[in-house]
């Protein structure tokens, strides 16, 4: 059933694209509406061949370096992409598109492979830092969840905490929703789930992973280039589910620890999972930031509120057309659809 809806879609963008129709339909839409509404596009990761076929990221946070590539060369042709003050301030005037980049946690390939695409591009860009992990060996649980799922005795001990999960006929839907499950529990529960359910991180001697994270020398060689960072919390919890002090912490000491590395201000945060409410909306910006960025799909206009900004997420799986390539025609209706 998803493969047949996968390809309706293919067929339907490359029929709109094709045809015209689907640069009509924005036409029309940027002159009934907001000239000035902007797509803010937001992603995760992006692998080296070699690398995609060694990291335990989950593909939906993933794209490969050639995508990546090709999708920019196309922003470029079809879209004007402006900083991040051009976003909150306004006054910035073009007869295309506008369009935001921004990267969500903190990992490393976004300086070895992503950076160098952006600036052959020119292209600005933001990058949310989850701090507590930057210039550290470790990396994400789900990361190390996915890893230890490849030992048949480690899947094994996994699976007793979760005695409500109803075993299917793959392992990997299974994962799936133990991760799911895990998300929505308070940070210190799932960090003591986990801590027994994992081996220990490796230590900083350890050979470096494809599933690391920046360091702060590379933050700050990325920043000094130009490259605006953003919060993303210090353990990257789902904040709803945090407590008044949990949250707190995580917002305020995330936008402290990139200011004082930096010696910038911090204007901008992004919410883990894109997961929020009015009480996690109001910390934030109370904590002094000028914005903040879901993961509600839609485009951004001038008056919308900046605390529940919306973005477009991108990885390989809903960029990409018939035998695993960049397609303009997917990504067109995939932007241009959330207008």
């Amino acid at each position: 059933m998803l493969r047949l809806r996968r390809t309706i879609y293919i067929i339907a963008a490359n029929a709109l694209y094709y045809s015209g129709l689907i640069w009509l339909w924005l036409a029309i839409r940027r002159r009934l509406t907001d000239p000035h509404r902007t797509c803010v596009i937001g992603f995760h990761r992006v692998l080296t061949e070699r690398d995609w076929n060694r990291s335990a990221s989950q593909r939906g946070i993933v794209l490969r370096e050639e995508t990546f590539a090709r999708l920019l060369q196309h922003l470029r042709r079809w879209f004007q992409v402006i900083p991040l003050s051009e976003l909150t301030e306004g006054g910035y005037k073009s007869t295309k598109p506008r369009c935001l980049l921004t990267f969500d946690d903190g990992w490393r390939d976004n300086f070895t492979t992503a950076f160098p695409l952006l600036k052959r591009f020119r292209m600005p860009v933001v990058v949310f830092l989850t701090t507590g992990l930057i210039d550290s060996r470790e990396t994400f649980w789900v990361e190390r969840l996915r890893k230890a799922w490849g030992d048949p005795d480690l899947q094994k001990k996994m699976r007793e905490p979760f005695e409500t999960l109803t075993p299917s006929q793959s392992p990997e839907s299974d994962l799936a929703e133990m991760i799911e499950i895990l998300k929505h529990r308070p940070s210190r529960e799932r960090t003591k789930i986990i801590s027994q359910l994992l081996p220990p991180a490796p230590p900083i001697s350890a050979p470096a992973g494809v599933d690391e994270m920046l360091t702060w020398e590379e933050v700050l060689v990325m920043s000094q280039q130009g490259t605006e960072f953003g919060a993303h919390t210090v353990t990257h919890p789902l904040l709803v589910y945090e407590s008044d002090s949990e949250l707190e912490s995580e917002v305020r000491s995330s936008k402290q620890a990139i200011e004082d590395r930096l010696g910038t201000e911090v204007r901008a945060f992004a919410y883990p999972n894109g997961s929020w409410d009015e009480r996690v909306r109001n910390r934030v910006e109370v904590a002094g930031f000028s914005c903040a960025f879901t993961t509600q799909r839609g485009w951004y206009s001038q008056g919308d509120d900046r605390f529940a900004i919306r973005r477009i997420m991108l990885h390989e799986g809903n960029i990409t057309g018939p035998g695993g390539h960049f397609s303009p025609a997917v990504l067109s209706l995939r932007l241009l659809g959330c207008l």
